[in-house]
């Protein structure tokens, strides 16, 4: 995970000042009913002395972390899948519970940490996860719930599905990327579009994208959303438009991946990250025979990209930052 620099100051008690900080994450293990359980939790460093100092925010940050971490290990569902629910089918939590049959305030209780049975909790799961599940039950249970509240649900089902009728895989994560924190151009989409595909490879074992990327000459493309957006040319992509809860639409491990590729990858512009493909063996080999500035639209190769990257990973670990970073700095770009 990236390391990030505090944006206020605080109290060190071993410089007896106050500080910017640095915050990071190390291994621990917590017992939670007999069982251990290892997670990453933050802590922050001064950045004056080096020692552990207090941030507000971060105890409740970790324990939030852990508690998804043991729920999803028991697959219960999270206290985000809950807002996440709510957010889908634009429901509030009383008409959620009581379409679902709970009592009116369990919703509630849930979202302030209670942890749901097990049977409600594989229905909420089942809702989170399938659309035609939560229309039946929205038609089943109207009359549990306002008219009006039943048409919200419905209209966000109906118009969720208008939506991804002619979206592919590589479009809706070129929207996750475009509407992420990062500021992105076409070029910078394309070669983090490629990072997602590599680490698709690494982390989850699987294409993600489900499209093959050609050698152009400013490194790897995907020539579907190169036409999409080369409107925008060098500026950054807008995205005040792209209004859209992703939960539904990538798994969580998807997600995860993703941001994973833009904490380490999207902290730089187009022409680093293009420097960076310039380096790496699969755009070579996909160009073999041709000058730099050669136009061409050999494809780069799946079996490539594994063999390479796998071989990185292996040397450089690029499951860590670390590993990442090393690898990074063997490119000789920056």
């Amino acid at each position: 995970m990236a390391e990030r620099s505090g944006q206020q100051q605080v109290l060190c008690w071993n410089c007896r000042t106050r500080t910017e900080y640095t915050i990071k994450r190390r291994k621990s293990v917590r017992v939670i009913k007999g069982t251990e359980y290892t997670c990453n939790e933050q802590y922050a460093v001064c950045n004056t002395c080096g020692e552990e100092v207090m941030v507000p925010g971060l105890s409740d940050a970790n324990e939030h972390d852990l508690d998804n971490l043991y729920r999803r290990n028991n697959g219960l569902i999270t206290i985000d899948d809950i807002y996440t629910i709510l957010k889908k089918y634009n429901i509030e939590k009383r008409p959620l519970s009581n379409l679902l049959g709970f009592g009116e305030l369990t919703i509630t209780r849930y979202l302030d940490g209670q942890l749901p049975s097990r049977r409600y909790s594989d229905l909420l799961l089942m809702v989170l996860n399938d659309d035609n599940a939560m229309r039946e039950i929205l038609y089943k249970n109207k009359c549990n719930i306002t008219e009006k509240a039943f048409h919200k649900s419905m209209k966000a089902i109906i118009e969720r599905e208008h939506f991804l009728d002619d979206k592919t895989k590589i479009e809706l994560i070129s929207m996750y990327v475009i509407k992420s924190s990062y500021e992105v151009t076409n070029l910078s989409l394309q070669k983090l579009l490629y990072y997602i595909k590599v680490f698709g490879f690494i982390l989850l074992k699987k294409d993600v994208l489900n499209e093959s990327c050609e050698a152009w000459v400013h490194g790897p493309v995907f020539p579907t959303v190169y036409e999409k957006y080369k409107k925008s040319g060098r500026e950054v992509i807008s995205n005040e438009e792209l209004d859209i809860c992703f939960e539904n639409l990538l798994s969580s491990e998807e997600m995860s991946m993703i941001d994973y590729v833009l904490k380490n990858f999207g902290i730089y512009n187009g022409s680093i990250l293009r420097e960076f493909t310039h380096k790496e063996q699969p755009w070579k080999n996909a160009r073999h025979g041709l000058n730099e500035a050669d136009r061409c639209r050999n494809i780069i190769h799946d079996e490539d990209i594994q063999n390479y990257f796998y071989l990185m990973d292996k040397k450089y670990g690029l499951h860590e930052k670390n590993g990442i970073d090393q690898y990074i700095k063997s490119l000789n770009v920056i």
